[in-house]
């Protein structure tokens, strides 16, 4: 089994669209969107290349920390 990659060194992308920290990320689409779930009870669906808010997931009891696909 090969050794695991290093941590990535670069920033690709800044996620400001949630109000408190992000706590979870999924990249979706074959790299076109990212799905984000944070502090603020909120899931929100954006485009990687423009920034765009797609749509907005809300009224989660709590913090949103794992979305699977």
């Amino acid at each position: 089994m090969p050794p695991p990659l290093p941590p990535p060194t670069k920033l690709h992308h800044t996620i400001s669209t949630h109000k408190g920290a992000v706590h979870t990320a999924l990249i979706a689409g074959q790299g076109k969107y990212v799905l984000t779930g944070g502090a603020d009870r909120q899931i929100r669906l954006s485009n990687l290349q423009t920034g765009a808010n797609v749509a907005l997931y809300q009224g989660h009891g709590y913090e949103v920390l794992g979305i699977a696909s």
